[in-house]
């Protein structure tokens, strides 16, 4: 069993997000994504999950130690395009696809989703109740984001910003580097690195 733990401010701060995560890891039951066992808050005012210990590797670790070729990392995709499907059938987008948040089997190859810490909800979906609508226009993880995660006005967000997200993980897998050009951007305030993301798209892999 694997335990998240939340800082205090965070859940004090955002309690629809950590119901928001606990709901979204509740309704999805698939073979690549981590299972909920457990969620709800401690005597000393700590939420936590429990959920399913998976064993594998961040993505990134994984293509370090495994040096996967262009097929294999097709594969790779395709299990987590799959476990995308699935969610977004179920009204759920995660929203933060990056290498840490795929955990792979080394041996098996085998794919985990995991931390669905910025969830948010598609159509009628069951999370809109847990969600305050400004929620669900923020976060995301710059070298992997999609250009509208990163519009300064509030964009609803779809299923797209998961697609980008994958693709934008396999570019990593095929290149070893991200899809979007933000060394220079490392201390940059964030709207400079927002405007990055929306202006610097690198251009597509062509060798692998």
């Amino acid at each position: 069993m694997a335990l998240k733990v939340l800082d205090v401010p965070d859940a004090i701060a955002s309690p629809g997000r950590f119901a928001a995560e606990r709901q979204a890891l509740a309704m999805l039951r698939h073979p690549s994504i981590a299972h909920l066992y457990d969620a709800d808050v401690d005597a000393d005012g700590r939420a936590y999950i429990a959920m399913e210990r998976v064993p594998g590797i961040p993505a990134d670790a994984w293509r370090e130690q495994v040096r996967p070729d262009a097929r294999q990392s097709v594969e790779l995709i395709l299990q987590l395009a799959d476990a995308l499907e699935y969610a977004h059938g179920r009204g759920v987008i995660h929203r933060d696809i990056k290498p840490s948040n795929v955990l792979v089997e080394p041996q098996s190859g085998r794919v985990r989703l995991i931390d669905f810490g910025l969830v948010t909800a598609v159509g009628a979906s069951a999370l809109r109740r847990w969600l305050n609508p400004r929620e669900s226009d923020v976060g995301g993880t710059p070298y992997f984001m999609a250009p509208e995660q990163a519009s300064i006005e509030p964009v609803p967000h779809d299923v797209r910003v998961d697609v980008y997200g994958a693709g934008a993980l396999l570019y990593f897998l095929l290149s070893g580097r991200a899809p979007i050009d933000l060394e220079d951007c490392r201390s940059a305030p964030a709207p400079v690195v927002l405007e990055a993301v929306r202006a610097r798209p690198r251009r597509p892999v062509r060798e692998v």
